[in-house]
């Protein structure tokens, strides 16, 4: 039989159970944060803006100089230390090498946020970084740390802020615990580390967040930090264990008190970063500080993005800018080596408080300076990037008369005249292709009459007579159709600082055929020069002056004796005026 009163008592209970685990959900948002890294006004963006513009990348200047320092976003969680003040827990990943990040929270709704929050340690081994409060005076509720081994089959929770759309949104997820001690290369040491791997959600933005267990008493407490999710995999999910938080602080902090020498942990990360050089356009990102590149001098930045790869230029129209321009710093480090098999690592010494990497390319030294960062080693300099050897590198492009066009194809049309009367005239349109900056090749059409002077009987022909010493001449008019292949060379001079105008001699020889009243071979030589100017690079206008010289065969000889053409070799002199697009 159905009681009202204990049906009553029931609900009650239900919505009471149902608050509580509401405000528990709700301490849980005020102890868990998004962090993004903090806009860095102190950083000089011109610089590096300005080189990008200047080398017509304008999209990426613009990224550049909109950049306010947070590309991207992770979650981390707020515990007590070992001394009880508030630290908020995350991946070193998600940090990078920011020096500062802002910390944002969720609070009845609405959001909390604590800018410009020191990142005061990264773990050297393990994906792990700390971040303080920017003062004392805050009161943001700490999550309980549990160092206990979860059991498989467990239930867990994640949470965190992954992100919907481009933006940073809450998410608390539920799994089991599907393996409490997973031993992989790619999270550690293999000896020593073992992470949790479960079923609980973790999405892009999750990084840096709790995995939970719920206690009898309905309070979530830490067991790890959420870090990698298997993209091959479904549902599988990878934790740090809370308790290396502790292990590997304490011990990392305390060796870095101690140690004064660590030459071995930068030989390898030396030796590493020279694999990854050596696989062509790798991700070099990792290796170079943001705050080395923006303390970079513009006229280094522009050197460096003229010898930039192809690749590393497409990728700067189509990815974000700073992590590309980071990675063209690290391949300038070698700038000058035709064969990166050829380079090997040599050593590294301590250098006052950096260390210097050696390389060697065939008897030649090749110095990198690293610099301790918060989250490894980091490439200070390089021999390639000194002042003194940029310098150099710009007075010689400075010298440098070859102009640097990137047109690679143009539209010609020419006016010739012979040199002697009976050579005639004609006109020729050319479209030639450039295979790179010298080499160039295409079809040429020409339209003309030339004028054959061909042997007379002056008993028969009465007009036109030409008598030149012994020999009578005549005038044969004959217009002709000519269809010739022309391939060449060609050397560009600047004429200008800007590369603006421009003087190209080149010479260019043809072959093909010509129809006048039979049809004929011919062959021409032309030696020339334009000059001409680019309002950039990409497009150009010229005039030219030539000097043609062509050898045509006549297929069909008069009858009688010495009859026949004696002028197949024929000279002109051409005027030209084109389109470089």
């Amino acid at each position: 039989m159905f009681n009202i009163k204990n049906s009553q008592r029931l609900i009650t209970s239900i919505a009471a159970m149902c608050v509580g685990m509401m405000s528990y959900a709700a301490e849980l948002r005020e102890s868990v944060c998004y962090v993004r890294e903090s806009n860095n006004a102190s950083l000089n963006y011109e610089n590096l803006a300005n080189a990008l513009q200047n080398k017509s990348y304008i999209a990426a200047s613009k990224k550049v100089r909109e950049y306010t320092g947070g590309d991207s976003f992770g979650s981390g969680f707020v515990i007590k230390d070992e001394k009880g003040k508030l630290v908020v827990v995350t991946n070193k990943h998600v940090v990078h090498d920011a020096k500062y990040v802002d910390l944002t929270f969720e609070v009845n709704g609405a959001e909390v946020k604590y800018a410009r929050c020191p990142v005061v340690y990264v773990s050297k081994n393990l994906d792990i970084a700390l971040v303080n409060f920017p003062s004392g005076d805050v009161n943001v509720p700490a999550l309980k740390i549990n160092k206990n081994k979860v059991k498989d089959g467990s239930d867990v929770w994640t949470a965190g802020y992954p992100a919907l759309g481009d933006k940073p949104s809450w998410q608390l997820g539920k799994g089991v615990m599907s393996n409490n001690s997973v031993k992989d290369e790619f999270f550690g040491d293999i000896d020593s580390v073992a992470v949790y791997q479960h079923t609980a959600q973790v999405d892009p933005g999750s990084s840096g967040g709790p995995l939970l267990v719920k206690e009898k008493s309905g309070d979530y407490t830490v067991v790890g930090i959420n870090t990698w999710k298997a993209s091959f995999r479904e549902n599988t999910n990878f934790s740090i264990p809370i308790k290396y938080y502790n292990n590997v602080s304490v011990n990392e902090m305390s060796v870095a008190s101690t140690s004064k020498d660590n030459i071995g942990d930068v030989e390898k990360i030396a030796k590493q970063f020279l694999d990854d050089v050596k696989k062509n356009d790798a991700d070099l990102s990792s290796y170079v500080a943001t705050e080395t590149l923006l303390g970079m001098d513009e006229g280094i930045l522009s050197v460096m993005l003229d010898k930039a790869s192809e690749t590393r230029r497409i990728q700067l129209r189509t990815k974000s800018p700073i992590p590309v321009m980071k990675s063209i710093v690290g391949d300038f480090a070698f700038d000058g080596v035709k064969n990166m098999a050829d380079v090997e690592y040599s050593s590294t010494v301590k250098d006052g408080e950096n260390y210097k990497t050696t390389y060697v390319c065939k008897g030649k030294e090749i110095g990198v300076v690293w610099k301790e960062n918060m989250d490894g080693y980091k490439i200070v300099s390089s021999s390639s990037s000194s002042a003194e050897n940029v310098e150099k590198i710009q007075k010689s492009k400075e010298s440098k008369v070859i102009y640097s066009q990137e047109w690679n194809r143009y539209l010609e049309l020419s006016f010739s005249k012979g040199l002697e009367d009976h050579f005639g005239q004609k006109a020729d349109l050319t479209f030639m292709i450039m295979a790179g900056k010298y080499f160039l090749f295409g079809p040429r059409v020409e339209l003309g009459h030339t004028e054959k002077h061909l042997f007379a009987d002056p008993d028969f022909y009465t007009t036109d007579i030409i008598e030149k010493d012994d020999t009578t001449y005549m005038i044969e008019k004959s217009s002709f159709l000519g269809v010739e292949f022309s391939i060449g060379y060609q050397c560009p001079f600047k004429l200008t600082p800007s590369n603006k105008a421009f003087l190209t001699p080149y010479v260019i020889g043809d072959f093909g055929g010509v129809l006048t009243q039979d049809f004929n071979f011919e062959g021409s030589l032309h030696a020339g020069a334009r000059l001409g100017y680019s309002p950039n690079k990409k497009k150009s206008v010229f005039v030219g002056a030539e000097y043609v010289v062509k050898k045509v065969t006549e297929l069909e000889f008069n009858t009688g004796d010495d009859d026949g053409c004696k002028f197949g070799t024929r000279k002109y002199v051409a005027i030209c005026v084109g389109f470089g697009f």
